[in-house]
């Protein structure tokens, strides 16, 4: 897997077939399409950089990663399973599916 950050549409970022995945609520508002994309999942949440030099800041990274991480596991987990089954997206809609 190869990852890609920020700007999907330069190189060496892939054209087509990819899953592009919004990490932050910002990126899903600003990214509504992103084309050339086979998948687009939305991981939302608050960017801690609004706690940018308080005390909270450290905290709030800290849990913003983990809650990625935990939320990426998931969709991904889903998608293979789907794909095992014959299901051409996740068995949960992404929508719905339970802040772990």
């Amino acid at each position: 897997m190869v990852g890609f950050s920020k700007v999907y549409d330069q190189p060496p970022s892939p054209k087509e077939g990819f899953c592009a995945i919004m990490t932050c609520s910002a990126a899903d508002e600003r990214c509504p399409v992103v084309f050339g994309a086979s998948e687009r999942i939305a991981i939302r949440y608050d960017d801690p950089k609004e706690h940018g030099g308080t005390a909270l800041e450290e905290q709030r990274y800290d849990e913003r990663c983990r809650q990625t991480a935990r939320e990426m596991l998931y969709e991904l987990v889903a998608q293979r399973s789907a794909a095992s089954f014959g299901f051409r997206e996740g068995p949960f809609s992404l929508h719905s599916r339970p802040v772990l």
